[in-house]
């Protein structure tokens, strides 16, 4: 179990790729990371007297502590979109598809 995603096994061993990786240009001198982006969606009500809702896209900075990525004036967290929710009709259609969209 890891408290954050640069602790864990699969990280370190990407950015020891990246680091032992050739470069083509041998002048440069800038610092080879690996850059871990997490995101997320969850859903929005728009209005507290009816059921509009809205997907909120996020991204995150995975190399950043939690400790820092979750204060709320930190600007670790950005949107980058907004999803309409799928329409009924196309939800009853995709019901008929897959059984268990419901779940």
């Amino acid at each position: 179990m890891f408290s954050e995603l640069y602790d864990s096994d699969i990280f370190y061993d990407e950015h020891d790729k990246v680091q032992c990786a050739p470069s083509d240009d041998q002048t440069c001198k800038r610092e080879k990371v690996v850059v871990a982006l997490m995101f997320w969606s969850d859903a929005m009500h728009l209005v507290t007297f009816g059921t509009t809702k809205l997907w909120p896209v996020y991204m995150l900075f995975g190399n950043l502590s939690k400790y820092i990525q979750f204060k709320p004036n930190s600007g670790a967290t950005m949107h980058l979109a907004y999803i309409p929710p799928l329409s009924d009709l196309l939800q009853d259609d995709l019901k008929t598809i897959h059984l268990k969209w419901d779940t």
